[in-house]
């Protein structure tokens, strides 16, 4: 499970970050959660947060809905 940003994720498909986070929302894609903080004694440090999508679930997702745009497209010319 290799885990990318939403935005390398949103690149890879030609897509947006607005319609990963739809699709995480839908409950079709989990985002992850990882926070850095700099272990430093005495100093004011920020936490750092990254939004990440596993890359094969993201794969999956894409490839269904694209099935299941293709599908929809077949039905509407057959009528």
């Amino acid at each position: 499970m290799a885990l990318i940003s939403l935005e390398l994720a949103a690149e890879r498909l030609g897509i947006s970050t607005q319609t990963i986070e739809r699709w995480a929302q839908q409950g079709l894609l989990s985002i992850h959660i990882r926070s850095h903080a700099p272990a430093k004694e005495g100093m004011l440090c920020f936490v750092t947060v990254e939004r990440l999508i596993d890359e094969d679930e993201l794969a999956d997702v894409a490839e269904s809905l694209g099935w299941l745009q293709l599908s929809a497209e077949g039905w509407d010319e057959g009528e």
